[in-house]
């Protein structure tokens, strides 16, 4: 399931699950996670999100008390600011 499969999910329930706190919390599977995997951007700069022991960070900072007080227009907002900077690290990387 997508962040934005999961977000539209909350909204019609009125929370987000433990599964997707769960999967906030996974490098792997977090905003940041699924971005870089789906646009394939593996540029150490845009890694530089998560900080050194593997926690979100950077563009993730504050999705952990949104997702428990389901603010779904915040998580909504940080997942399109992380697929903008994907989007730029892509281009800059073509150049």
């Amino acid at each position: 399931m997508t962040w934005r499969e999961r977000i539209a999910q909350a909204r019609e329930r009125g929370s987000f699950t433990q599964e997707d706190r769960s999967a906030w919390d996974n490098p792997m599977t977090c905003l940041v996670g699924e971005v870089v995997s789906a646009r394939e951007v593996y540029d150490s700069s845009y890694w530089v999100l998560l900080n050194d022991n593997g926690r979100p960070a950077g563009l993730q900072e504050g999705m952990l008390t949104a997702l428990h007080d389901g603010d779904f227009d915040f998580v909504e907002r940080r997942l399109e600011e992380i697929e903008d900077r994907a989007l730029q690290l892509k281009r800059e990387a073509a150049s």
